[in-house]
């Protein structure tokens, strides 16, 4: 494979930066996400990619959090009506 297929270059008009991507991953992020533009095909993967790594971190937490209350109440189940 020609190193110069490699990447391609884009420009991000707003945050005015240039990236190289490699080619494969332009094709497979196109066939996975279905956008006619390289920007919204870029603009999901990363959005994926902050979801995915802030879900990471909250189950990180898992166990590790003490936490005490009463469901119940805080949901707005009425105590008095509870069986």
């Amino acid at each position: 494979m020609n190193p110069a297929h490699w990447f391609r270059r884009f420009w991000v008009k707003d945050s005015t930066m240039t990236i190289e991507i490699k080619e494969d991953l332009v094709k497979n992020l196109s066939a996975l996400g279905g956008s006619e533009s390289i920007e919204q095909l870029v603009e999901q993967a990363l959005e994926e990619f902050i979801r995915r790594h802030r879900r990471q971190r909250m189950l990180a937490l898992y166990g590790k959090v003490k936490w005490e209350g009463d469901l119940d109440l805080m949901r707005g189940a009425d105590p008095k009506t509870e069986n």
